[in-house]
This record gives structure tokens, sequence and C-alpha cells, in this order.
């Protein structure tokens, strides 16, 4: 009997917990890459780009909270940032690119971190292979 309170406490608690505010859950996956891991992952584009089988663009929802915007986005910046000091256009096209549509696609909810990526790609941006990745991270991301 009493394990059975437990188990019916512990449900209410967990039920409490849960998200209703109506903002999209980021995967347990997204949450716990770092900046390193993300852009060791993004060296693989323009070929499909995730961990865990989450897909890179599920870590961009829209109608994400707030502290999930600024999380991403943290791990976005510094994540260009390695991308660039080793020239890796692809791989950064790959991650404006599913910025961008993440963008378009959040009401811009993502404009400000769109605008930075673009500022941080900005000395690759005329390189075919940075023209590749964005556009694999638009449809594929």
């Amino acid at each position: 009997m009493k394990a059975l309170a437990l188990a019916g406490s512990l449900l209410i608690l967990a039920a409490g917990c849960a998200r209703d505010d109506g903002e999209a859950e980021l995967p347990f996956a997204c949450q716990n890459v770092s900046a390193r891991g993300l852009a060791l992952a993004l060296s693989a584009a323009p070929a499909a780009v995730g961990f865990e089988d989450v897909r890179l663009s599920d870590c961009f929802p829209a109608g994400a909270s707030v502290g999930d915007v600024q999380l991403m986005g943290a791990l976005a910046v510094d994540a260009a940032q390695m991308l660039r000091r080793d020239g890796d256009a692809a791989a950064l096209g790959y991650l404006v690119g599913v910025v961008r549509s993440a963008s378009v696609s959040g009401q811009g909810t993502y404009g400000e971190l769109l605008r930075r990526l673009e500022q941080e790609a900005s000395p690759l941006t005329d390189l075919p292979a940075f023209a590749r990745g964005a556009r694999a991270g638009r449809t594929s991301g």
C-alpha cells in the first residue's frame, strides 16, 4: 500500500514538472552537446548532421523557450567560431542553413542568432563549399 501511495505521489510530482507552457521541448541530445561536440558533428557536412538520432534542426524548434534559444545560440556561436578558425566552410554553411530555416519557421525567434552566425561566417561565404553546406542545412538539417 505504501509503495502504491509513493508511486502515486511521484506521478503527481512528475506531472507537475511537465512542460505545459506551449513552448517546444528541446531534445535531450541537444541539451547535452558541447560547442566542440557540435563543431565535430558539423564536420560531416554537407551530409546530414545530428546527435543520437536527433536532427540538428530539432535543436532549434519553433516556439522554443528563451532559455533554450540562449543555450543553443551560445553553443552555435562558439561552434561557428571554431569552424571559421578551422576554415570549414561546408560545416559553417550547414549551421547557417539550419538556423536560417529555423528563423523562418520560428517567426524570427532565431533572427539575432542568424545575424551573429552570418557575421562569423562572413570570411567564408563566397566559397562554393559554404553554399553547398548552407543548401544541405536548409534541406536536410
